[in-house]
This record gives structure tokens, C-alpha cells and sequence, in this order.
């Protein structure tokens, strides 16, 4: 059984703001996400896209993972030992292969997006986290910045600064799996 995406995410974003002492006024202010928004993740009544869990970690200082998984493994599935899996849209599973740790500045998901699936992501608020992307089966369609999209085949790597808006599609009938590496250049 998959993780609920909104228990997830709402209970380890409620869990680092009374870490922090924040209010949601406060929360909203350093993630540029509205209040009520924030409100209605932490409730568990909105799913909140990828663009706003980008705004919410980049915002928090904090990697995505962190804000998956942290104190919420008991929710979690394993696919096998080590690997936890979140649902983050219909079509589109994230599965954590390394948490990031701040000695390594990095972390590593397989990203599996189904038959004619996308997910478009808004650009992060810093110049210091770049994309590494490696499909390990299928070919992944990718734009960044709306300049012209590249087809990236198995093995191939693609690579950019997540500053810039971009989007991930599955064209092809068969489903996309391709291992992400996220780099916080500090």
C-alpha cells in the first residue's frame, strides 16, 4: 500500500514549522506559498504540486526528500528494503534511493512517469541546485526554459540548472523510469 501523499506531506510540513516556531504567516513569507494553501497541505486537504513542494523546500532551506520522508517512515512502502516510494501525481511515482545528507549536498530518486504522463516543474529559487537525469528505460522528453525539448534516450544523461522552469513527459507507450540526482551546490 502507497503512502497517502496528503498525510505525508502535510504531517512533515506542520512537523517543521512548529520545529521552527513558525507561524503560517511566517511559513508563507520565506516559501512564497499563500497561507491558506499551506493551511489546507497541512490539513490534508490539498495535494500540493511539484512546483509548490519546490517552493516549500527551497523555501525552508531543506531537500525534498526531507520534506517527503523525514519522521514518516511508518507511512511509508519500501519496493525492498531502503527504498521509500510517494505517489506525487496520478502517472508519477518518486521512489528515494538516498535521502540527502548535508555532508553529501545530493540526493538520488528514481522517477517513474507513466504512458503519456508529464509533470512540469516551476524553476527553484536558487542558482545552486542542479538536475542530473539518466533514463534507465524508456525516453524521456525534456524542456527546459520552453527552449526546444530534447528527446534523452537510456543512458544518455541530461543535466541543468534547476533555476529555470522544466518539464518531464513519457510520450511513448511504455512506462519511463530514470534515476534523478539532485545537487545543492553550496
Amino acid at each position: 500500500m502507497m503512502a497517502d501523499i496528503n498525510d505525508v506531506i502535510g504531517e512533515r510540513l506542520r512537523e517543521i514549522r512548529l520545529e521552527r516556531n513558525m507561524t503560517l504567516n511566517e511559513l508563507s513569507h520565506v516559501t512564497h506559498v499563500s497561507r491558506s494553501m499551506l493551511s489546507a497541505i497541512e490539513r490534508k486537504i490539498k495535494t500540493p504540486t511539484i512546483a509548490l513542494l519546490t517552493k516549500i523546500h527551497t523555501g525552508l532551506n531543506i531537500s525534498l526528500s526531507e520534506l517527503l520522508t523525514a519522521s514518516i517512515d511508518e507511512n511509508l512502502v519500501a519496493i525492498r528494503e531502503g527504498i521509500k516510494t510517494i505517489q506525487i501525481s496520478p502517472g508519477i511515482n518518486i521512489h528515494v534511493l538516498l535521502e540527502y545528507l548535508s555532508e553529501n549536498k545530493f540526493e538520488i530518486f528514481r522517477l517513474e512517469i507513466e504512458p503519456g504522463r508529464k509533470h512540469a516543474s516551476e524553476s527553484q529559487m536558487s542558482e545552486n541546485i542542479w538536475e542530473y537525469l539518466i533514463p534507465v528505460s524508456g525516453e524521456l522528453t525534456l524542456s527546459v526554459q520552453g527552449n526546444e525539448t530534447i528527446q534523452v534516450k537510456q543512458g544518455e544523461l541530461a543535466h541543468f540548472c534547476t533555476i529555470k522552469p522544466h518539464t518531464y513527459a513519457n510520450k511513448s507507450d511504455k512506462l519511463l523510469s530514470l534515476i534523478m540526482i539532485i545537487v545543492y551546490k553550496v
